[in-house]
């Protein structure tokens, strides 16, 4: 449950790893990309310091505990690879820039933190849908990629009112205009 604080030795090893970090921060928040012997690429922290990194994801991603942080950065790792190559490397940029994505819009619980991912899911496959509509030339934009670029686009929109009002923050004004004809 989230209303139960850490006790004992493992408030004394959280409080321990905040003061270390405090005094000697890793220089970015950020996942590296490795193969395994099976050639399988996987991630690993890009750091020493191991318990203050996964620190700082679970802070990134509102407090999350360590399975979620987890899940969170699997469906980060899938968004940025290939899935017709799984084989293929993941971009890493774009997984460290989707981690730091997430991490700035200061999620306080993990389902702020989901809604970010989302947020951050929307605007990849968005500009993705872009790009491919772009790839056709000016004048032949693909219907079916100008209606999922718009579609998402839209998403987007309503993912950024929606994480505004769960921080209590106001959301863009909507204005809606009729237009009536009484000839």
């Amino acid at each position: 449950r989230r209303d139960r604080q850490p006790t004992g030795a493992v408030s004394e090893h959280i409080s321990k790893l905040k003061r270390e970090r405090a005094l000697n921060p890793p220089t970015r928040l950020g996942v590296s990309l490795e193969r395994d012997a099976n050639g399988m690429v996987g991630m690993a922290s890009p750091h020493n310091d191991e318990d203050g990194w996964m620190l700082m994801l679970s802070e990134a991603f509102g407090n999350a505990s360590d399975a979620t942080v987890v899940v969170f950065l699997e469906q980060l790792f899938q968004l940025t690879g290939d899935i017709h190559q799984p084989m293929a490397r993941p971009d890493a940029a774009l997984l460290n820039a989707a981690v730091n994505i997430v991490k700035s819009y200061q999620p306080q619980n993990e389902g702020q933190a989901m809604l970010a991912a989302q947020m951050v899911a929307a605007h990849v496959l968005t500009m993705r849908a872009a790009a491919t509509a772009n790839s056709f030339g000016p004048y032949q934009l693909p219907e079916i990629e100008v209606r999922q670029f718009t579609r998402l686009a839209r998403t987007f929109a309503e993912q950024t009112d929606v994480m505004a009002r769960l921080k209590g923050r106001k959301t863009r004004q909507r204005i809606d205009v009729h237009y009536h004809d009484n000839r």
